[in-house]
Parts: structure tokens; C-alpha cells; sequence
């Protein structure tokens, strides 16, 4: 979203960028006290999110794009257990050889009274009364889906690929506005400068995904034991309700071979020529972000929301 309220700016726009009290204060904390004071016509503001003063545990929540999805509603509870989720879905036209398991977390559900089900649904509804559309995507990457969403939106209008485009900005002053919540570690780059080009799999969940301390020590021992120069990005909430400890044997394994690190600008990594494979949690934006700079092998680990179709999607024949 950042990115898009600069590149109106830089086609004459009079921008204010408006975020949650919560997200300005982390945005302050992350970027610096003035980082937020703005450009000439271009102003950052903040609404009440209801959130209590306390800032020790982050909403993992962020700005999304407009997402249109068939909705499925279960009946019966066994079909999270019987195999029914399997069956190949033939009724969601533009994309191929989706399973029914495939759809986002929240629409498999039995409550028709949902909240987060009913949100989404009013968000669709209110959509098609819209007088335009934009998404985060481009034409060669989607166009099934696309040529499938225009019959449904007419006006519909493909922005990306974003960092392309945002990369064009001269402006200095402008380029370095920065939207991360999280402070990044420059030392990552001089690190990699380091490797052998195309050495190093970067790691790296997004700042929403999360997962257990099991599926934490567990994934450790599988980068270790892969025998690869690494970079893993490992966020201070990535385990749900404890601090990420990896053990003492982990990080004796992996010295000079591994770099762990709590956040990086991650678009300079991914450009870096070090890079060779990426493992992410595939959200839309970490998938735009990969095809748009250049293509090299990526993994995907599934967790929850629409993460589970964008996986699927992405590396099956339907995209990348």
C-alpha cells in the first residue's frame, strides 16, 4: 500500500497515508522519531484501533489487497478429517487443479455466523458496486484469473508489478519513506556480499505467519542439515505465546555458515546475486515481490488465510 500512495505521490497526488494508533507508534519505534513526518503533501495520520496502551503483543494484521474467493461453506464436520477435502474443485474458473483444502482457513468453516466469513463477504458485495477495482498483480502472471474477474468486475484495473515500478522513483526523499514495522539489520547485506552467487536460501515467514517451538527446532535442524549457507529471518513473535529459542548445539552447527537475524530489507536481499532459493510462507505480496525482481526456486510453507491457495496456486502450473 505504501508503495502505491508513493507512486501517486509521484505523479502529482496529495497523499495522506492513514494507519492504526498501534502500527504508527511501531512504525515510529521501527524507523526512527521523525520518520513519519512526512514529505510536501504527503502526511502520515493515525485512527483508534481500540487496541489498550500496552505494545507487547503486535495484532498480526496488515493492510490486504482486494481478493475475490468462491465461498464454501462446511456442513458436516467430518469433512476436515474423511478425505472430502481432497476432491478437485471444477467450478472456480481461471484456476486449475484446486482442492477444496486449498481455499483459505476462513471460509472452512461451520458457523455461518463467522465473523471474519461475513466480513469478507460484505467486502466482495460491496466491491461489485465499485467504480474501479486495482490489484496487486499483472496480466502475465494471472490472466486467467484476471479474464475470469473481468466478467464479474468490469472496470478492473492491475497495478503491479509495484516494486518495478516503485524503483523508477528519483526522488530521493521519497524513496526513502519506509513503511516496515520492524527495525532491519543492515549487517545482512555485508553478509551475503560474503557468498558464492546463488550459495544462500533465505528464510523468511512474513510478519504475520507463526508457528509453534516444535515447528521452530524442527525447521532448524532441517536448514542445518541441508548443508547450505542460509539467512533466516526470525521475527521476535514468530512462535505463538513464546520467545524463538533455538538450542545451543543449533547454533554451534551452523556458525559461519548461517546468519539469523530479526528483520532486513528485504528487497535489497532479494535482489542480492547471493540469493538462490527462497522458503516464505507464500502470501500474495512475498509471491509479487519474488516474480518481480527475478525467478529463482522457492518453497512454501502453509499456514493459515489465504496463504494455503496462494501456495498451491503458485507452484502449480496455473503461475510461476
Amino acid at each position: 500500500m505504501l508503495k502505491l500512495a508513493k507512486l501517486l505521490h509521484h505523479k502529482g497526488f496529495h497523499i495522506t497515508f492513514v494507519n492504526t494508533e498501534h502500527n504508527h507508534k511501531r512504525l515510529l519505534r521501527s524507523q526512527g522519531p521523525h520518520s513519519l513526518d512526512g514529505l510536501p503533501h504527503f502526511r502520515f495520520d493515525m485512527i483508534p484501533d481500540g487496541l489498550p496502551p500496552s505494545d507487547a503483543t503486535p495484532p498480526r494484521t496488515s493492510p490486504r489487497s482486494i481478493y475475490i474467493y468462491i465461498f464454501m461453506m462446511m456442513t458436516d464436520p467430518t469433512y476436515f478429517s474423511n478425505g472430502y477435502l481432497e476432491t478437485l474443485v471444477s467450478w472456480t474458473s481461471g484456476m486449475k487443479s484446486i482442492r477444496l483444502r486449498d481455499f483459505p482457513t476462513f471460509i472452512r468453516t461451520l458457523d455461518h455466523q463467522d465473523i471474519l466469513l461475513n466480513f469478507i463477504i460484505q467486502e466482495v458485495e460491496r466491491s461489485s458496486r465499485a467504480s474501479a477495482v486495482i490489484l496487486n498483480t499483472f496480466d502475465t502472471l494471472e490472466h486467467d484469473v484476471l479474464e475470469s474477474l473481468s466478467s464479474v468486475f468490469p472496470h478492473i484495473y492491475t497495478i503491479g508489478p509495484l516494486q518495478l515500478l516503485a524503483d523508477q522513483i528519483q526522488d530521493e526523499a521519497l524513496r526513502s519513506v519506509g513503511g516496515s514495522l520492524w527495525r532491519e539489520e543492515p549487517e545482512c547485506l555485508p553478509w551475503l556480499d560474503s557468498k558464492e552467487p546463488g550459495s544462500v536460501v533465505y528464510v523468511n515467514f512474513g510478519s504475520i505467519t507463526v508457528m509453534t517451538a516444535g515447528q521452530l527446532i524442527e525447521f532448524a535442524w532441517g536448514l542445518a542439515n541441508s548443508q547450505k549457507p542460509f539467512l533466516w529471518i526470525i521475527r521476535p513473535d514468530l512462535v505463538a505465546s513464546e520467545s524463538a529459542v533455538l538450542p545451543p548445539e543449533f547454533i554451534e552447527e551452523i556458525a559461519g555458515r548461517g546468519m539469523l537475524a530479526r528483520w532486513c530489507r528485504q528487497e535489497e536481499v532479494l535482489k542480492h546475486q547471493a540469493i538462490g532459493e527462497l522458503v516464505q510462507s507464500s502470501s500474495s505480496c512475498s509471491i509479487y515481490s519474488i516474480t518481480t525482481i527475478f525467478f529463482y526456486y522457492f518453497g512454501c510453507r502453509k499456514y493459515f488465510k489465504d496463504i494455503k491457495y496462494q501456495s498451491c496456486y503458485s507452484l502449480s502450473d496455473n503461475a510461476i
